[in-house]
This record gives structure tokens, sequence and C-alpha cells, in this order.
């Protein structure tokens, strides 16, 4: 599944609607439904608040299984910029 099918199924699973979701998130109802659709790409900031506020992990939300990973480097999902300017807590998500 997708990103943005996984915020879904994790928002329906919790009863919430995208207004509950994005006035969580900080984001308005109309981008968190560019998320779940796909259509934006996520920031990474909003990508923790999404799971904290869905009760799950980023790794979830981006349906990477890292526990059977031979490596758990996240750089693949962002660009090289956007990664080394992360700290070492954000980069090992």
């Amino acid at each position: 599944m997708s990103i943005g099918q996984n915020i879904r199924q994790k928002r329906l699973q919790k009863g919430l609607t995208l207004e509950d979701v994005a006035n969580l998130v900080g984001v308005s109802r109309q981008t968190l439904s560019r998320y779940e659709n796909d259509k934006i790409n996520i920031p990474i900031e909003k990508l923790k608040l999404l799971s904290a506020a869905l009760g799950t992990t980023p790794s979830s939300l981006i349906d990477c299984d890292c526990t059977n990973c031979e490596e758990t480097d996240n750089s693949h999902f962002l660009s090289s910029d956007t990664y080394n300017t992360l700290s070492e807590d954000e980069q090992s998500l």
C-alpha cells in the first residue's frame, strides 16, 4: 500500500475524520486529503506528527518493516540534501 493509503486506513481504524487528524497535525483538511490520495509529498516533520496522531510509527506509514531490512538507512526516502539536514535521531526513524 502507498503512504496515503496507510494514513487513510489508520485514520479510519481510529474513527477519526480528515478534520480531526488535520487539526492534530497542523494542516488543512484539504492538505491531509492530498496526502491520503498521494497527490503531494509529506514533509518529514508532518510524517512524524501524522504517525503520532494515528498512534503508529513513520515506518509503518511508509510500509517499511525495518526489522527485516538488512540496513535501516532511511536516506532513500528523502533527497540527499534533505536527509543530510536531519539529526542522527531523525535519520534513524
